[in-house]
């Protein structure tokens, strides 16, 4: 079985996270293995994993029909988070991520990340740090 897009698209985000792709291949689905921070890894079991444990089940979305009635819900919708909590979390986990950068380029784009995180957030909440940002 071939690998889909996404699949391959997370191969190549192994190798922009500075993994190492080892001579290995994965005896589940024959991909190439990586060593990304001292753990060795097989980026598309780990994506495929992801998206079934993110996949609702199918047992849960099916509806059930007696004489027309609904007898079973669909899932119930996810809590909501505000946008400016959202955002918040994303620029921590860039800053996280920028932390082990070696490729200035990358670095410079996460910076660029940040800032425009951090003025989302400033516009969310209404405050005007921009005269102090430059």
């Amino acid at each position: 079985m071939g690998l889909s897009d996404k699949e391959l698209e997370q191969i190549s985000k192994a190798l922009e996270r500075g993994g190492k792709m080892l001579a290995q291949h994965c005896e589940s689905c024959r991909s190439p293995l990586f060593k990304l921070q001292d753990k060795i890894v097989c980026p598309v079991c780990e994506y495929r994993k992801a998206e079934n444990a993110t996949e609702p089940s199918k047992e849960k979305l099916r509806l059930k029909t007696e004489t027309g009635v609904r007898t079973a819900k669909a899932t119930e919708p996810p809590e909501t988070i505000p946008i400016d909590k959202l955002v918040a979390n994303v620029v921590i986990n860039i800053a996280n991520d920028m932390q082990s950068e070696t490729d200035l380029s990358r670095v410079q784009i996460q910076l660029e990340c940040i800032e425009k995180g951090l003025k989302i957030i400033q516009m969310m909440r209404g405050d005007d740090f921009s005269s102090n940002i430059q």
